[in-house]
């Protein structure tokens, strides 16, 4: 059996038949197919795919090329995506309920095809050329990409209407969930001294860390009257799901009409996925809708822990702040709906 990497598999590049991946990421696809063979008896996998039947849809772990140049000359190389196709029919939901839906998200974003209309749920990873190295790709993304490809099916709805198959799914679903959450001050203090060497005003704790990244140029922070972004890691905050872990948002300044919210919110979960230059997308980009402003979250349960990865995704989420502020800047909206005034909050951290 093959499959066929389309655009609407939301790939870059189309794929290429002829396509061979270079010997890392061969070798994370081998890895990932036998896991994922052992794990769930119906898998079908090939040289650069693995596919299988979860809890609520068929999941795809595929390797797609890219081979772009950025302006700034770095060589993207490749790309790891998660996609999960939910059943027809299964969901009626609208762009509003899916922009709230996102605000459970794990380690997927919720968004609909723009080419096949299909209700997904998607994470990738976009891969650079490190002078021989593999960016790691062995030591950080494959388990990434492992686990958002376990934990998709959590993102959707509470885990009382999830119809798990006992010889392939239940495995996954309560282990560490009730243990306390293995993120401690050692993570949020590493991150935060990177983030102040950064030059950016943060504060770590027992729990958590709070970070403020300027929304204009030569801003520093909310309390000298500057519009930030406000970074949060909360470790006690837990998903009605997935149980205890890290919980994580990124809560962009302005506020805007429901409208807005839905068309930006939307617009942003669709760059990530087929957007080139992008950081790690394991989260979705969201809206409570009453709170008038757009947040990008994630939800890493215990069972998805590794060492250092408050400072690894404090970095995407600096660089996913800039790029938010770029692409809302350049969006136009379907109707003119008013801009609404807003600020943003400072959390305290203990």
């Amino acid at each position: 059996m093959s499959i066929e990497i389309k655009d609407s598999d939301f790939t870059v590049i189309k794929s290429s038949s002829d396509w061979q991946p270079r010997p890392a990421m061969k070798e994370a696809m081998g890895h990932l197919c036998s896991v994922f063979s052992e794990a769930y008896p119906n898998a079908e996998t090939g040289d650069t795919w693995v596919s299988f039947d979860n809890a609520v849809g068929r999941t795809t772990i595929f390797a797609t090329p890219i081979d772009i140049k950025t302006p700034d000359g770095y060589h993207l190389l490749d790309r790891l995506v998660v996609k999960t196709v939910l059943p027809e029919g299964a969901w009626e939901l609208s762009d509003s309920l899916i922009v709230k839906a996102n605000t459970l998200a794990t380690m997927g974003a919720l968004m609909v095809d723009p080419n096949t209309g299909e209700l997904v749920i998607v994470s990738s990873a976009t891969f650079l050329d490190c002078n021989g190295g593999d960016d790691g790709l062995q030591s950080i993304y494959v388990p990434l990409v492992s686990s958002a490809a376990v934990f998709h099916p959590f993102c959707l709805i509470n885990s009382e209407n999830l119809k798990f198959d006992s010889e392939t799914d239940t495995p996954y679903e309560l282990e560490m969930s009730n243990e306390p959450s293995r993120w401690g001050v050692e993570d949020f203090k590493s991150a935060e001294m990177a983030l102040r060497q950064a030059g950016i005003f943060s504060n770590g704790g027992t729990t958590g860390l709070a970070a403020e990244f300027p929304w204009d140029d030569g801003g520093v922070s909310w309390v000298t009257d500057d519009e930030t972004s406000l970074l949060t890691f909360q470790s006690e905050m837990r998903h009605p799901n997935l149980g205890n872990g890290l919980f994580f948002k990124l809560e962009l300044p302005d506020a805007y009409s429901e409208e807005q919210l839905v068309e930006l919110v939307h617009h942003l979960n669709r760059l990530e996925v087929t957007g080139a230059d992008v950081p790690p997308f394991f989260g979705a980009w969201c809206s409570h809708i009453k709170t008038r402003r757009i947040a990008y979250v994630g939800f890493l349960p215990n069972l998805a822990y590794w060492p250092g990865s408050v400072s690894h995704i404090s970095g995407w989420l600096k660089i996913r702040a800039q790029t938010a502020r770029a692409a809302i800047g350049n969006f136009i909206f379907r109707d003119d709906h008013p801009q609404q005034e807003g600020s943003s909050m400072v959390m305290s951290v203990k």
